[in-house]
């Protein structure tokens, strides 16, 4: 048992290999002055430039707790079992070397089982928990490990860069479970273009996602804000969650056999950017359903369950504002209006020769002024500044994407049409030798 141990300017703070029945209660690692500028290692080592968002890139990591469960062999003991973390804080991205992936709590290996984190907490580093388990093809025999089992409760991921939990080639029935907490991501990101995925899962099986998780896009400045991504697995659940101010809240790419149920998406009332600047979030699609974009390909998002859900924009209480028109130019003018180019959002004109009101993509000018384009009229011309409002609708609430994605059920959601542009949106039926039969079934929803 280690208990109340605060370490400072370590490259690992505590590191896991071959131990069983450990418990680590309320330590904490950081460190404690900023190297952001160093350019090699303690040894002399040169620090390479990374060159993607994936700490394998360079292989240098900073890591607050290292989980190593790399098996011996086939049907052996775990190198790693009944570990529990307790209240621990970790916050070291903020002064990492700028080349070096930040990792709070990094689990690698090919057996990990019952390690168990309770509310602990990271800060400022590029990923919040990352998980490999090394699993060569999910649901395979040799990978489909019912003991595999991972539990974080109640954890606060704040400000993380990339991902608050991104975890690949895990298999199992429940192999990893996140039951409730609070994941924010920074505005900044790592390449300046803010966080990716809260919660990104990638070729895994059997993860579930629950408990009242709060996902929370307050820094949505940019074009990449996603809550949970679940990419070429099968068999997750995402149950019972809160999504805030989010381009996309859930995501299906290329999974199947995955339940979406019960969570409540919506954009909140609109943040702070810079310099005290109002920030209407970007929002896209509530819940996405898509396979790969490649044509030709094979590979789709089908046979999933997308049932309970609650759905609504933000633009109860719309932005007033006023603009001008030229052609099928429209400058908005509102001071410190916050909006960057590619976002998009809501405007209705309500005064003078009205445009056509609907989803507008940004284009910025200044502080004060921004542009959209419309296609209504190529000779209207309003000169004097006329009154509208801008608000942050979704674009779509729920969107089954492609032809290719088949035999999903849509049932029991809520959904605002006063707030969501397209409530439900499917490819036409009868498309490319699909019959209606093959696509979405779209039943007892509440569009109002």
């Amino acid at each position: 048992r280690l208990e109340n141990i605060r370490l400072g300017n370590f490259a690992i703070g505590f590191y896991f290999t071959d131990v069983v029945s450990v418990s680590v209660h309320k330590c904490w690692n950081q460190n404690l002055i900023f190297f952001n500028s160093e350019t090699h290692t303690a040894d002399g080592r040169l620090i390479p430039v990374r060159s993607d968002g994936n700490y394998e890139s360079t292989k240098f990591w900073g890591v607050g707790y290292y989980f190593d469960a790399t098996s011996y062999a086939q049907g052996s003991i775990s190198p790693l079992a009944s570990i529990e973390i307790v209240e621990t804080d970790e916050n070291r991205g903020q002064a990492d070397p700028d080349n070096v992936e930040s990792v709070s709590y990094l689990i690698v290996g090919g057996d990990p089982r019952d390690i168990f984190f309770q509310r602990a907490e990271c800060a400022h580093s590029d990923y919040g928990w990352y998980v490999d388990g090394g699993a060569t093809t999910v649901g395979s025999a040799l990978d489909l490990d019912l003991n595999w089992d991972i539990q974080i409760f109640r954890p606060i991921a704040d400000q993380i860069k990339i991902n608050g939990i991104y975890a690949k080639r895990i298999a199992g029935a429940g192999s990893l479970t996140v039951n409730g907490g609070y994941f924010v991501g920074s505005g900044t990101g790592v390449d300046g273009n803010g966080a990716k995925a809260a919660i990104q899962i990638e070729n895994s099986n059997g993860v579930v996602i629950t408990g009242g998780t709060q996902i929370l896009g307050l820094t949505n400045e940019s074009l990449f804000d996603d809550g949970i991504f679940i990419a070429d697995s099968s068999c997750c659940s995402v149950i019972g969650n809160r999504f805030a101010n989010l381009s996309y809240a859930i995501s299906l790419e290329n999974s199947n056999f995955c339940t979406v149920q019960g969570n409540i998406i919506n954009g909140a009332t609109a943040g702070v950017g810079a310099a005290g600047t109002a920030i209407i979030p970007r929002l896209v699609d509530a819940i996405r359903v898509f396979g790969d974009v490649n044509v030709g390909s094979n590979r789709s998002s089908s046979r999933n369950s997308i049932m309970g859900n609650t759905i609504r924009g933000s633009d109860t209480v719309p932005t007033d504002a006023q603009y001008t028109q030229s052609g099928t130019t429209i400058t908005v003018r509102k001071i410190g209006h916050g909006f960057v180019t590619g976002q998009v959002l809501y405007l209705a004109f309500t005064g003078g020769a009205a445009a056509d009101s609907g989803q507008y993509t940004v284009t910025y000018l200044n502080n004060n002024e921004f542009t959209v384009t419309v296609a209504n009229s190529s000779s209207r011309t309003i000169s004097t500044l006329t009154d509208c409002t801008f608000g942050a609708r979704y674009t779509k609430g729920i969107d089954i994407a492609s032809v290719t994605d088949i035999k999903n059920v849509v049932t029991g959601n809520v959904i605002d049409s006063g707030t969501v542009v397209t409530p439900i949106d499917q490819p036409p039926t009868n498309a490319n030798g699909y019959d209606a039969a093959n696509f979405a079934a779209i039943t007892n929803n509440i569009i109002n």
